[in-house]
């Protein structure tokens, strides 16, 4: 690692001895089998059997609904959190939990304690969610190790409690949100004076245009290649430092099926993607794997 000139760079992890992590794996592979008893379906992250792909997919069908014509204005938080592991307080996991000090992982559960608060928010009525079509589900927030997403209605009564319990569960578990990383985006309908407020109240910028979480774009409207561009050029930039003429046809269809089908493996089942994109992706894995002869590619 470089650049490093304190502790601080480095991993918890990285600074314990040899039979510490063994109790650690230990410890945390027991702990495996009893998370899918001890966390809510909104956390989709450490818990055997599910996948990042639901969140996503939920996420981006509630968001659909953000432009619906409703009193307050739909709403969508996302909150990330500053060094999620290292923040933690250990007293906190303690009082909240009943357990002795584990490893930095245990932070799905302190984050627990905040998706339930959030649910008892809206169960008390102090915070509104979401206004959907009738008969559609709907929830209040989705959680991701440090990346937090609300589904609000915006009343200024409704932000004013989402914020105030936010601090407050920032004061006792030790954890921070940090505002840079953090955004929100509302429907068209709201007023510009609207947006000001609850800008002022949330203390966090509004999303300009593309909305995503998780890596994932979420639209409200047709799906253009263009929100795809920077997937189709990562994986591009990707083979660039890639020498092909050095490689067997074996060596590239096996970076092409571990490695580049890797990229964009969360993504893409999780959201209507073109089949211009799909094309666009096929094209340059062809090229790969045929390789180019004096500048020219060859046919395939």
């Amino acid at each position: 690692m470089q650049g490093v000139n304190s502790f601080a760079k480095y991993g918890l992890i990285s600074l314990c001895n040899v039979i510490y992590k063994i109790f650690t794996n230990v410890i945390a592979t027991r702990l495996a089998v009893l998370l899918p008893k001890l966390i809510s379906v909104k956390q989709g992250a450490f818990v055997r059997g599910w996948s990042i792909v639901e969140n996503i997919a939920l996420a981006q069908e509630l968001f659909r609904d953000i432009g619906r014509k409703v009193r307050g204005g739909n709403l969508v938080v996302k909150l990330h959190m500053e060094k999620a592991y290292d923040r933690v307080d250990w007293q906190f996991l303690k009082q909240g939990f009943e357990i002795g000090r584990l490893s930095p992982s245990l932070f799905i559960l302190a984050a627990e304690t905040f998706s339930k608060g959030l649910s008892r928010l809206v169960s008390n009525g102090r915070c509104q969610v979401f206004k959907l079509k009738q008969g559609r589900m709907n929830t209040s927030h989705l959680l991701y190790v440090d990346d937090t997403v609300l589904f609000l209605n915006g009343p200024r009564q409704s932000i004013t409690a989402m914020t105030s319990f936010i601090s407050k569960y920032q004061d006792v578990s030790g954890q921070r949100v940090n505002l840079r990383k953090s955004s929100f985006f509302c429907s068209r309908k709201l007023t510009t004076a609207r947006i000001r407020s609850i800008k002022q109240s949330l203390g966090i910028s509004k999303s300009a245009r593309n909305f995503s979480y998780l890596g994932v774009p979420l639209v409200n409207r047709r799906i253009k290649c263009s929100l795809f561009a920077p997937l189709v050029n990562k994986v591009a930039a990707k083979i660039q430092g890639w020498n092909a003429r050095i490689l067997s046809q074996a060596g590239r269809l096996a970076l092409i099926s571990y490695v580049l089908n890797g990229i964009p493996i969360h993504k893409l089942p999780a959201t209507i993607v073109s089949i211009k994109v799909l094309e666009n992706l096929e094209s340059i894995f062809a090229d790969f794997f045929w390789g180019w002869h004096d500048g020219v590619k060859k046919l395939h």
